[in-house]
């Protein structure tokens, strides 16, 4: 029984930390609630007051708000640095920082209907074939609607006449690469296990 092409990486010993986002807030010192000997009106006093509560209530928000983009910015540097060393041409990808961001892929049959995004656009010039890499963090969105949706539109993606179908590159933390084995077995036909790979992630256990 044929089932998905898997690479399985041991974790590296210095997995990426994304440590608390933290924050030093300068507050300007404010006027006295007086002028001279005169008191203010207790509007005025009061909106002040209001003003220093909700300006230190906004900066610790901001202050503890988690990145919650961060895992994924991991995966897709580490899936990019993989294909690089596979000879694949990066044609575009989701870190602005190195390339361009990639167009979507055209969508009328599959869920929702909505063109999606891959995370990175490659080809593979010895094979002839597009290369489509997609991260999944394992935080809910394995088996969810979106990610079946995505498998669908990816693997099935227009390909040039004497093109191989697109090959699909999933990168997981590494904990989470049997569940992804298990929900691409049980939703995707077996035609399509041969085009898709899935990648232990070194960087994210």
């Amino acid at each position: 029984m044929l089932v998905p092409h898997i690479t399985f990486n041991s974790v590296s010993p210095d997995i990426t930390k994304v440590g608390p986002l933290t924050a030093k807030v300068f507050l300007m010192q404010c006027p006295s609630p007086s002028v001279g000997n005169h008191l203010l009106p207790i509007s005025l006093i009061a909106s002040h007051m209001l003003f220093i509560y909700f300006c230190r209530y906004e900066v610790s928000m901001i202050a503890l708000k988690p990145k919650s983009s961060g895992n994924h910015t991991i995966l897709v540097n580490e899936l990019i640095d993989i294909f690089m060393t596979q000879g694949f041409i990066i044609e575009s990808a989701m870190c602005e920082q190195r390339f361009t961001l990639p167009s979507p892929i055209k969508n009328t049959k599959y869920g929702d209907q909505e063109d999606k995004s891959p995370d990175i656009l490659a080809y593979d010039s010895s094979e002839k074939r597009s290369i489509i890499g997609m991260v999944c963090l394992g935080d809910g969105d394995l088996g969810s609607d979106e990610t079946l949706t995505k498998f669908n539109v990816f693997l099935n993606c227009p390909v040039l006449p004497k093109e191989k179908p697109a090959h699909l590159f999933i990168i997981v933390p590494a904990s989470k690469v049997i569940e992804a084995t298990d929900v691409i077995t049980h939703y995707l036909h077996p035609e399509y296990w041969t085009s898709i790979q899935i990648v232990s992630s070194k960087r994210i256990s």
